[in-house]
């Protein structure tokens, strides 16, 4: 539960005089290279891996598996040592996000590039280079999200600044992805000599090479730069106390395990169809090469005009409603995805059009968002107001999030047909835009019915403790407002506060770049 935070005029003042509007840009962009480096890799990470380099799919999704364990293990790791750690300059958090852009700048290059010296190497020696140097990826990642976001409470404590920040963080967060995919459509369309041509074969050819080379500068040169400022620009107090919760009293709280288990299925939803639309456009709907940067994008701006509205959608509906209709779109797109078969002519079939099937990356963008964001709402609600160790829980839940969609991109790689029948690799992609969708949203609903459950146990216990407390002779007392209630009793008061929708939202500004 959330309990109010009482602030001084004069602690407002300080606040405003510390947050400056050019010191609100360099804490927005703290994060903004982390940013432009992601939306290369979820989309682009498979393709390059398996189509670029020729690995085997099976290494292809190995390396990724590989990956996302590192970023699992190392951001609740990260999340405890910052914690932890007494460093004054240029403090505790800002040196895990320091090092962070650091090794992010020096990882990019020997990431999306061929292995140097393994021109004779077997490709086992090139999965373990490869492998390498995306562990470092994945702990800079984690370095500079947990620095930057870690720092918030404790350089503004009024909400309205937080909400301000995270505004403005979520709007260059928005600005990355599109130059991202952008620049990628911009490349394929005049660099690329095949652009414009339905081979079907592959999204990605070894001529692409060069392109990923532009894009890691691209990446740096913008990204390094603008979140640097966040280092001289945002200062960081020193011995900041705040309300923390021991590891072992988190483990045996079950809203724990289903708050996890709802972001997960959410984010399987968004990040694995992610991964293979690039494969999906290209080999079962034998779509042009650019339409590999198109999906993404769209993908991501329909996720974006979700995020405007459905706020209003969870005060009207509540969350638990709010969720159902987003499994219900995600739902929808699964059907579009699946009425369109590989051998099928798009132009007669329901007279489908190729553009068409944009629709359903849409349905799949907006339902992938609303879900999502109730999945970040609940882990706000969660914290409440033990924000001192905040970065165990979000790194926890996050832990898992990422072990859960390596494993699931492992398995699909293991699984594409090694035949030469062209049909039965076309079914193989668009079985991945169908299934996996499907089952992770059934996840979140089995997940949403266990909340329905456990709220209502919860809100009976409260109600048999109040009518206990008032056979006893003790008055009542619910509170002033909607969202707090009171028990008075002759030991003191036990106050219950939910945390409002400004509560959850800072949370979901946090982390809607990882969709």
């Amino acid at each position: 539960m959330e309990r109010s935070v009482n602030v001084t005029e004069d602690e407002a003042d300080a606040e405003r005089q510390l947050l400056r509007p050019h010191r609100k840009i360099a804490y927005a962009l703290g994060n903004f290279f982390t940013v432009l480096a992601i939306a290369v890799w979820f989309p682009y990470n498979v393709s390059f891996f398996q189509f670029v380099l020729g690995l085997s799919a099976k290494n292809a999704g190995n390396i990724v598996l590989i990956a996302q364990v590192g970023g699992a293990i190392s951001t609740p790791l990260v999340g405890m040592w910052s914690d932890k750690c007494s460093c004054k300059i240029p403090g505790r958090r800002k040196i895990f996000h320091l090092i962070g852009l650091i090794t992010l700048a020096l990882v990019m290059f020997f990431l999306w590039y061929k292995c140097l010296g393994c021109s004779h190497a077997s490709e086992v020696y090139q999965v373990i280079y490869f492998c390498c140097f995306a562990i470092i990826f994945q702990f800079s990642w984690a370095s500079v999200q947990i620095g930057q976001l870690a720092l918030l409470p404790e350089i503004c404590v009024q909400k309205r600044t937080q909400v301000q920040l995270n505004s403005l963080r979520y709007s260059f967060t928005i600005i990355a992805s599109l130059v991202v995919f952008g620049c990628f459509w911009l490349l394929l369309k005049f660099y690329s000599d095949d652009s414009d041509k339905n081979t079907g074969d592959t999204p990605l050819t070894p001529d692409d090479l060069n392109i990923f080379l532009i894009m890691s500068a691209v990446v740096i040169g913008l990204g390094f730069p603008s979140s640097l400022l966040f280092q001289f620009l945002i200062p960081e107090k020193v011995n900041v106390n705040l309300a923390k919760q021991t590891w072992y009293k988190w483990i045996v709280n079950p809203r724990f395990y289903l708050t996890a288990l709802c972001l997960i299925g959410a984010r399987i939803i968004v990040l694995v169809p992610q991964t293979y639309m690039p494969h999906y456009f290209t080999i079962t709907l034998k779509m042009s090469k650019s339409s590999i940067a198109i999906g993404p994008l769209i993908l991501y701006i329909s996720s974006f005009f979700t995020t405007l509205v459905i706020k209003r959608c969870r005060g009207i509906i509540g969350d638990n409603m709010t969720y159902f209709i987003g499994m219900a779109v995600v739902w929808g797109s699964v059907i579009f995805f699946w009425t369109k078969s590989p051998t099928d002519d798009m132009s007669s079939h329901f007279n489908w059009s190729r553009d068409c099937i944009f629709i359903a990356t849409v349905l799949l963008g907006v339902g992938g968002a609303m879900t999502v964001v109730i999945g970040l709402s609940r882990i706000s609600f969660l914290v409440g107001k033990f924000k001192g160790s905040s970065a165990f829980v979000y790194g926890w839940i996050l832990f898992v999030d990422r072990i859960s969609n390596g494993i699931i991109v492992s398995v699909i790689q293991h699984i594409v047909p090694e035949n030469s029948d062209p049909d039965e690799l076309e079914n193989h992609y668009r079985n991945v835009m169908v299934y996996v969708p499907f089952f992770a949203s059934g996840l979140g609903l089995t997940v949403t019915f266990a909340f329905i459950l456990l709220d209502w146990v919860t809100k009976r216990g409260q109600k048999t403790k109040a009518r206990t407390i008032s056979k006893l002779g003790s008055p009542i007392n619910y509170g002033t407002g909607s969202d707090s209630s009171s028990i008075v009793s002759g030991g003191g008061t036990i106050t219950y506060e939910e945390s409002s929708d400004d509560e959850s939202d800072d949370d979901i500004q946090r982390f809607t770049e990882t969709l």
